[in-house]
């Protein structure tokens, strides 16, 4: 009967080692599941933010403003002009910097790309070259 107190003693010892390890596991799981939960929902933000910002700028493009010009900043400016005058007016724009919507915020900007496009520096075709056309020979 003596051998056998040390025995009760070291089952209770891995009983709480082993309810040690699992506690341990399920707060590293609990501390997981939280960080991908808030990394889901920022990125969800971080998508609807930029969606928000597409539709803004396509609904300034879309507006029924006939004249389109670039201002001193370099920004698309939509311009009107009002029946009996010959100047066209400036429509206000919309918030285009910072702006606000939920519990973050969006920017955007739009320029003219005509220029770029006209002398060939239009965006991702910077440097590349155009193929010459082939000469026939012998004819």
């Amino acid at each position: 009967m003596r051998s056998e107190r040390g025995f009760a003693l070291l089952g209770v010892m891995l009983v709480v080692a082993l309810l040690t390890v699992v506690v341990l596991e399920l707060a590293v799981a609990m501390r997981l599941e939280a960080s991908a939960g808030r990394s889901f929902r920022e990125e969800l933000l971080a998508s609807h933010l930029a969606e928000a910002a597409v539709q803004q700028a396509l609904r300034e493009v879309v507006s029924q403003a006939p004249i389109q010009a670039v201002d001193e900043a370099g920004a698309l400016a939509f311009y009107r002009v009002v029946p009996g005058s010959t100047v066209p007016m400036r429509l206000p724009s919309l918030a285009r910097d910072r702006v606000p919507l939920g519990s973050g915020e969006f920017s955007y900007r739009l320029t003219d790309a005509g220029p770029r496009r006209r002398r060939g520096l239009a965006p991702g075709l910077e440097g590349s070259r155009r193929a010459a056309p082939r000469e026939r020979g012998g004819e």
